[in-house]
């Protein structure tokens, strides 16, 4: 199995377990999981997992959600399903089998903080957050894997990499021009 599937499916399980064992709101599980990469990054300047975070319409989203979760539904890891949220259904995420966590591990602060973050805030809250805050969102398409990384630079460091970015361009292209 790849590597990088593995973590997302170990990321989800420590979700779920901070949460106490369940989790409601497919909304929720998805930013927990990319705050969970934010916060850690914040702390130790390199990546939780490196499962791709994509664009989604309510904002950053699990790369290939749908089937990483159904295997950990037919791994009896975890539960899903789904209940009345008004005239609604929200999803529920439970573990099923027993999942230990280290609370000293960095991996698990990043998520705690992450969980915590998320946690009673409506799913129409989370994404306008994402709108509002995600630089990688806004610049995104649909579908697209995002650097979520520069959700972090403020405004001045952000303008200083493009800046950067667009002087190397130049002379990469300079270059190319004088051989061709």
């Amino acid at each position: 199995m790849d590597d990088t599937r593995q973590q997302a499916k170990e990321l989800v399980c420590t979700i779920i377990a901070v949460t106490g064992g369940e989790l409601h709101k497919k909304v929720a599980l998805f930013k927990a999981f990319y705050y969970a990469h934010l916060f850690y990054w914040q702390e130790h300047q390199e990546a939780l997992t490196d499962h791709p975070i994509v664009r989604m319409p309510q904002g950053p989203g699990i790369d290939d959600h749908t089937s990483i979760l159904r295997e950990l539904e037919g791994e009896a890891r975890i539960e899903i399903r789904r209940e009345p949220y008004g005239p609604y259904q929200e999803y529920v995420y439970k573990l099923k089998s027993p999942f230990t966590i280290d609370p000293g591990s960095p991996h698990h602060t990043a998520v705690e903080r992450a969980v915590k973050w998320v946690q009673g805030k409506s799913a129409m809250e989370l994404s306008e957050e994402a709108h509002d805050y995600s630089r990688s969102w806004q610049i995104g398409q649909d579908g697209q894997e995002l650097n979520i990384y520069i959700d972090l630079l403020d405004d001045a460091e952000y303008v200083e990499m493009n800046r950067r970015l667009r002087a190397s361009e130049e002379m990469v292209n300079d270059v190319f021009a004088e051989v061709g």
